[in-house]
C-alpha cells in the first residue's frame, strides 16, 4: 500500500502542477461546468480510469512524470508487481503456490518485499532514510541480524 500511495501522490501532484502552469506536454482543455470553466486533461483522466497497479507504475507515471519504472528499471518493476500480487494474495486469504508470482511467507520473503517497496518509493523521489533488516529476528530476545539495505542520511 505504501508503494501505491506514494505513486498516486507523486503522479497526482505532478499532474496538478502541469495543469496549473499550462504545461504544453499535457493535453489540457478548458471545459464548461456549472459556475465557470475547469481545466482538465482527458488523456490523464482516461489513464487514471484504466485502474491497475501496472498502469500506475508504467503508463500513468510515463505520461505525468515523463518516466516509467517499467522502462527505467524492469527488474524493480517486476518485483513491484510481485509485491502487489503478494499483498492481494494475503488480503484475499489466498494460499498461492506459484512462488515466482508472490514473495514467500518467510523472513526472507518479507525482506525482499521491503527492499522492493523501498526501491520503488525511492524511484518516486522519496529518499528516506529507510533501513531493511536481514531478518525480523527473534521476538523473544529481540536480536536482529543487521541491515540488508541502509541509506545514508
Amino acid at each position: 500500500m505504501a508503494v501505491e500511495s506514494i505513486a498516486e501522490r507523486t503522479i497526482q501532484a505532478e499532474q496538478q502542477a502541469k495543469l496549473v502552469r499550462a504545461d504544453p506536454v499535457i493535453r489540457a482543455v478548458e471545459m464548461h461546468a456549472s459556475g465557470g470553466t475547469v481545466t482538465k486533461d482527458p488523456v490523464y483522466e482516461a489513464l487514471s480510469g484504466a485502474s491497475g497497479f501496472r498502469s500506475l507504475l508504467h503508463a500513468r507515471s510515463l505520461y505525468s512524470l515523463g518516466r516509467s519504472l517499467c522502462v527505467d528499471d524492469p527488474a524493480l518493476y517486476a518485483a513491484a508487481v510481485k509485491l502487489y500480487e503478494t499483498r492481494n494474495s494475503i488480503a484475499h486469504g489466498e494460499s498461492r503456490s506459484d512462488s515466482d508470482k508472490v514473495f514467500r511467507k518467510s523472513p526472507e520473503g518479507a525482506t525482499e518485499a521491503l527492499v522492493t517497496a523501498v526501491g520503488v518509493v525511492e524511484w518516486f523521489g522519496d529518499p528516506g532514510p529507510y533501513c531493511v533488516w536481514h531478518s525480523f529476528g527473534n521476538p523473544i530476545t529481540g536480536t536482529m541480524m543487521g541491515p540488508v539495505f541502509e541509506r545514508d542520511s
